[in-house]
C-alpha cells in the first residue's frame, strides 16, 4: 500500500516484514548475529517436521553468558543490572552486572555440586526478588532447564508441577509478602514435596530475614548462604540452539499441567532484538516490566530481555494501589529514572479508581519516562487516554501470548511506527508472523470483519517448540483445527491499513441472535462513562436470542451518579454506539471484578455463575471475596438463583466420613460414588477427591471421575496443611502399597446391630435427614434415594438398572420400609462403558467390620483386599471401572440386579438388599 493511500505507511517496516516472510533464512540470520555463539549454526531454518520447527539448528550458545558475562567482559560490570524496590519491606537493592555474575556463577557451582547438569530441571518457587533471577540464570548457566512457579500458588498447584517437571533441585524463599499478609512459601513447599511422587534431591532456601525465617530440614534443605559457599564459580555450559531454556506452565489446576517449552537460541536472539525494535530502548536506559517472574512477561522482560540487551531492569515487589498508596508507579518512575514501562491496563484502572485526582502521584517528576506499553488484556480507549494524559507519554498496546514469548503485533518504535495509531489497535504484525483472519468456514475474512486469528507456519524464532512431555497434545491443541496454521484462539479483525485488532478470546465472542459481538467492544463503550472505573461483559442465555450480554461494572470513588442512573446511561450508550443488535439490557454495579495477578478478567467464572454452574476460584485470582458481591448482583438481574457458592480452587466439596483408597497405577482410574452431606448440616471434616480434579462430587449429583493418572499413585493425606486438597497425581514413595487414607473425622464407632435393629448407620451421618426420593423424570443427573440396611451392611449401592439389558435406562426410586434404618445411595446412575458392572466392585463404598469399629471406605475401582467368593474360599479380588475387573452382577430371586459384597472377616451377601442371605466366611481376612 503506497503512502498516499495509507497515512500509517512505513517503508522501513514494510520492507522488513515482507522480507521476514519471503526470505526468512536471510532475515533471521541478521537477528541471530545479535547474540554470542560458541558454535555457529548449520541451518537457519529446519522445517522438515512441522510444526516442530527448528531455528539456528546446530548452533551452540549459553543464555547466561549472553545475559551477564559478555557485558562484564565488554567493560559494563559497574552498570546496574537489577533494581529491587519493595515498599512493603521499605528496601531498595541495586545489583551491578559484575555482582550479578559473581552470585550467579557461585550458585551455579552449588547446583553442579548437587548433581544438576545439562537438561536437568530446577524448580524455582520465589517471590519477585533478585535471588529469583539469580536462580534462573544459574540454572541456565549449567545448561539446565528452570521452571518458575508463581509464588501465589498453593501446595496443590506446586505439587502438580513438581510431579510433572521432576526437578532435581528446588530453589525457594522462606516467604513472600502481600499488603495484608505473609505467604509462607517454605510451609507450602514442604506440603507439596510430602505429597509428591517425585522428591528433589535437595532444596536451596533463601531466608528473608527481614520478614520471616522458616524452619529448616537439615537432611533436605540448604540455606542460600551456605550454597554460595559450597563451590567456586562455575563456567557457562553451551547447549544446542533448540534445547529447552525453560518450562513455563500455563494451565490452571484442573487439568494435566501444560508446560510451554522455550528454545534457547531463537528466544534470546529475538528478545535481544525486540528491546530496540519494539520498545526503542538504548544502552543506558532503565526498563520496568511491572509483572511477576511466574508469568511469561517476567521471564521475557524482567529477566532475559533487558539483561540480554545490557540495560537496567526494575523489579517492583508491590501493588499499584495498596503498598501503601496509589502513587507508587509515579514514585518508581521518579526515583529510578525509568524510561519505559510494560504493564497491564488494569494497573491504570486501579490507580484511576483509587486516586482519580492523582493526589498521590502529582508530587513526582515523570520527566525520564518516554513510553508506556500495555498487554496481557484488552486495553479500552478510555483507560489508554487517561494514562496518556496522566503520564504525558504515548501508551502503546501490543498483543502476544505465553506460547509466543514476545509480541505478535506491536507498534514498533525501532521501525518508526506512528505513536498515534488507530483507536483500539494492538499494532502491526511483528516480523515473522504471517497473520490471517478466518471466518468459521475457514475462508479469509474481509477488512473489519470479525474472525479467528491464526498464524501461518512456520512460527518465527523464540516461540514455543513443544509442550513438555506432551508432543501429541501440542499438535492437537494448537495445530489440529486449522491445518498449516497456529491457532491463537483469539478473535479479532484487520483494518484497511494492516493494523490488527484483538477483541477477545474467541470464546468471549457473544452470539446475539446470529450476530457475533465482541465483549471487549461493549466494554470499550461502557468504560467511556465518567463514573465507571472497571467493567466486564459476559454472555448469558436468553430464550429468544440465544445469548445476550450482561455487564458488571465498578463505580469510581468520586462518582456523582447512583448505580441506577449509571446503569441507565450504559444501556443508552451501548444502544447508541453499538446498536440495538447488542440487545444490551443487563447491567449492575459490583465492588470489584475477579482478576488474576497478571491482570486478566475471569469472565468464564462469572458466566458460569450466571448459568447456575459450579464455580471454582483459581488460585491466581487477586481478590476471591468479590465473588460474593458478584453473585448478589447476578441475582438482582435474574440469574444465579441456584448457583452454589464459589469454592476456592484449593478446596474440594465436603464429604461425610469417607476414606480414599488407592487408585490403580495408570489407565482409567478411580470412579467412586459418594453422597454429599445433608445441606442442613455442614461437616467440618476432611474432604476427599476421587478421579479427575475437575469433576467434583456434589450433593445429589454424581460425576464420572475417571482420568489418566500421572506417575505413581501412593497413599497420601487428602489435604495439605493450608487446606487445599492434594491433586490426583500426588503420591508418596513408590515402594509402599497404598493404604486407606484416614480422614480427620473420627472413625464411626458402632455397636453390633441387634436383631431387627437394622444397621445403626455411621455416626451422625446415615441417621441424618435424607434427601427427597428419586423421581423418574428425564433429569440427566442421578439423584439420591434411600435403601434399607441389612445385617452388618452399613452402606452399599444397588445397581440402578431394572435388568442387565438397557445400560442407560433409569430405574424407579427405591424406598425402604419405614421400620428400616436407611443409607443414602445413588439412583439412576448411567453404567459406564455400556456395562452393568459399576456396582460395588467398581464404585460403591465398601463396609468393613472389625469387632465394634467400622469404617466407610471409598472404593475407587481398585483392589479392596482379601475378598471372599460366594463359596467362602479366599480370593484376591480386583475392583474395576466400567467392568474392568469388577465382580459380575447377579440376579436376585426378586429380579433385582446386585453383586457380591466384601465384608472383611464376616460374610458375603448372596441376595439383593431386601432379600439378603449371608454366608459366613470360613477364614478371616
Amino acid at each position: 500500500m503506497i503512502e498516499k493511500e495509507n497515512p500509517y505507511y512505513n517503508k522501513k517496516y514494510e520492507e522488513a516484514y515482507k522480507k521476514s516472510l519471503a526470505n526468512p533464512e536471510e532475515f533471521w540470520t541478521e537477528v541471530g548475529k545479535l547474540v554470542s555463539w560458541t558454535k555457529p549454526w548449520e541451518r537457519v531454518l529446519d522445517n522438515s517436521h512441522p510444526p516442530f520447527t527448528k531455528w539456528f539448528a546446530g548452533g551452540e550458545l549459553n543464555a547466561c553468558y549472553n545475559a551477564v558475562d559478555r557485558h562484564v567482559e565488554a567493560g559494563g560490570g559497574s552498570k546496574v543490572a537489577l533494581i529491587h524496590d519493595s515498599p512493603l519491606t521499605k528496601t531498595v537493592k541495586k545489583i551491578t552486572y559484575a555482582e550479578l555474575l559473581d552470585q550467579v556463577s557461585h550458585l551455579a557451582g552449588a547446583l553442579a555440586k548437587l548433581g544438576v547438569s545439562k537438561g536437568d530441571r530446577v524448580l524455582i518457587y520465589m517471590p519477585l526478588i533478585p535471588e529469583a533471577v539469580i536462580a534462573m540464570l544459574a540454572t541456565v548457566r549449567l545448561g539446565a532447564v528452570h521452571s518458575v512457579v508463581f509464588g501465589g500458588f498453593a501446595a496443590r498447584e506446586l505439587c502438580s508441577r513438581i510431579v510433572h517437571a521432576e526437578p532435581k533441585v528446588i530453589i525457594a524463599a522462606s516467604c513472600g509478602i502481600e499488603p495484608n499478609k505473609v505467604i509462607r512459601y517454605k510451609t507450602i513447599l514442604n506440603d507439596a514435596i510430602e505429597y509428591s511422587s517425585h522428591k528433589p534431591s535437595k532444596c536451596i532456601i533463601f531466608q528473608r530475614r527481614n520478614i520471616e525465617c522458616a524452619p529448616i530440614d537439615v537432611e533436605m534443605d540448604i540455606l542460600w548462604e551456605d550454597a554460595m559457599k559450597m563451590a567456586g564459580p562455575h563456567e557457562c555450559v553451551s547447549v544446542e540452539a533448540n534445547d529447552p531454556l525453560y518450562i513455563l506452565y500455563t494451565s490452571g489446576t484442573t487439568d494435566q499441567p501444560k508446560g510451554i517449552q522455550r528454545p534457547v537460541g531463537g528466544h534470546i536472539a529475538t528478545l535481544t532484538w525486540s528491546m530496540s525494535v519494539i520498545y526503542g530502548m538504548t544502552p543506558n536506559d532503565v526498563w520496568w516490566a511491572a509483572s511477576d517472574l511466574g508469568w511469561v512477561v517476567g521471564h521475557s522482560y524482567i529477566c532475559y530481555g533487558p539483561l540480554l540487551y545490557g540495560i537496567t531492569s526494575v523489579m517492583y515487589e508491590g501493588k499499584p494501589d495498596r503498598t501503601p498508596n496509589p502513587g507508587q508507579y509515579f514514585r518508581i518512575i521518579n526515583e529510578h529514572k525509568v524510561n519505559a514501562i510494560f504493564t497491564v491496563p488494569t494497573a491504570f484502572r486501579v490507580i484511576h479508581r483509587e486516586d482519580p485526582e492523582i493526589k498521590f502521584g502529582r508530587k513526582y517528576s515523570l520527566s525520564s519516562l518516554r513510553t508506556i506499553f500495555v498487554a496481557g488484556e484488552h486495553c479500552d480507549y478510555e483507560t489508554k487516554e487517561w494514562a496518556e494524559k496522566t503520564f504525558n507519554v504515548p501508551v502503546l498496546n501490543h498483543w502476544w501470548q505465553t506460547e509466543t514469548g514476545h509480541a505478535i503485533t506491536a507498534t514498533s518504535l525501532g521501525f518508526g511506527h506512528s505513536l498515534c495509531p488507530p483507536k483500539y489497535t494492538a499494532g502491526m504484525p511483528f516480523p515473522g508472523y504471517d497473520i490471517k483472519i478466518l471466518r468459521s468456514d475457514e475462508t479469509e475474512a474481509s477488512n473489519h470483519e470479525l474472525g479467528r486469528i491464526v498464524i501461518k507456519l512456520p512460527l518465527p524464532p523464540g516461540t514455543m517448540t513443544t509442550l513438555y512431555q506432551a508432543p501429541e497434545r501440542f499438535c492437537q491443541v494448537y495445530f489440529s483445527k486449522y491445518l498449516g496454521y497456529y491457532d491463537t484462539m483469539d478473535a479479532g479483525y484487520r483494518d484497511e491499513y494492516g493494523y490488527i485488532y484483538v477483541t477477545a478470546r474467541d470464546d468471549d465472542v457473544i452470539n446475539v441472535a446470529g450476530h457475533r459481538i465482541s465483549t471487549s467492544a461493549l466494554e470499550d463503550v461502557i468504560l467511556a462513562h465518567p463514573d465507571v472505573a472497571d467493567a466486564t461483559v459476559v454472555g448469558v442465555p436468553e430464550p429468544t436470542k440465544g445469548e445476550v450480554p450482561l455487564c458488571l461494572y465498578v463505580i469510581k470513588r468520586n462518582a456523582r451518579k447512583t448505580e441506577a442512573a449509571i446503569s441507565r446511561d450504559l444501556l443508552r450508550m451501548v444502544r447508541e454506539l453499538v446498536g440495538p443488535i447488542a440487545a444490551f439490557r443487563l447491567a449492575a454495579a459490583v465492588r470489584g471484578l475477579p482478576r488474576t495477578r497478571s491482570g486478566k478478567t475471569c469472565r468464564k467464572s462469572i458466566s458460569d455463575m450466571a448459568k447456575d454452574k459450579e464455580v471454582r476460584i483459581s488460585g491466581t485470582v487477586e481478590d476471591p471475596t468479590v465473588y460474593k458481591d458478584i453473585k448478589t448482583a447476578l441475582q438482582k438481574l435474574g440469574f444465579a438463583h441456584t448457583a452454589p457458592d464459589p469454592q476456592s480452587g484449593a478446596a474440594t466439596e465436603r464429604c461425610p466420613l469417607v476414606e480414599s483408597e488407592r487408585m490403580s497405577r495408570g489407565g482409567a482410574a478411580g470412579c467412586a460414588l459418594i453422597a454429599g452431606p445433608s445441606p442442613e448440616e455442614d461437616i467440618r471434616s476432611d474432604t476427599v477427591q476421587i478421579g479427575h480434579p475437575n469433576r467434583w462430587i456434589r450433593y445429589g449429583v454424581v460425576y464420572k471421575c475417571v482420568r489418566e493418572l500421572v506417575g505413581r499413585s501412593e497413599p497420601r493425606p487428602n489435604k495439605f496443611k493450608d487446606g487445599s486438597p492434594t491433586p490426583v497425581c500426588a503420591s508418596g514413595p513408590a515402594d509402599r502399597r497404598r493404604r486407606l487414607v484416614k480422614t480427620r473425622a473420627r472413625a464411626a464407632q458402632l455397636a453390633r446391630p441387634g436383631r431387627g435393629d437394622g444397621a445403626l448407620g455411621v455416626a451422625s451421618w446415615s441417621t441424618r435427614r435424607t434427601p427427597p426420593e428419586c423421581t423418574t423424570d428425564d433429569d440427566a443427573r442421578p439423584r439420591l434415594v434411600r435403601v434399607p440396611l441389612h445385617g452388618s451392611c452399613l452402606r452399599d449401592t444397588q445397581c440402578p438398572l431394572d435388568n442387565n439389558k438397557s445400560t442407560n435406562k433409569r430405574c424407579n426410586a427405591v424406598r425402604s420400609d419405614a421400620d428400616y434404618d436407611c443409607a443414602v445411595v445413588m439412583d439412576g446412575l448411567p453404567a459406564l462403558g455400556g456395562r452393568c458392572r459399576l456396582v460395588d466392585g467398581g464404585g460403591g463404598p465398601a463396609a468393613a467390620r472389625s469387632t465394634d469399629r467400622r469404617v466407610i471406605e471409598a472404593v475407587g475401582g481398585v483392589r479392596t483386599g482379601l475378598e471372599r467368593r460366594q463359596d467362602g474360599s479366599a480370593a484376591r479380588g480386583r475392583g474395576g471401572v466400567c467392568g474392568r475387573g469388577a465382580r459380575q452382577p447377579f440376579l436376585c430371586g426378586c429380579g433385582r440386579i446386585t453383586a457380591p459384597r466384601l465384608f472383611r472377616g464376616s460374610s458375603t451377601r448372596l441376595g439383593c438388599y431386601r432379600h439378603t442371605q449371608w454366608k459366613k466366611s470360613e477364614t478371616t481376612s
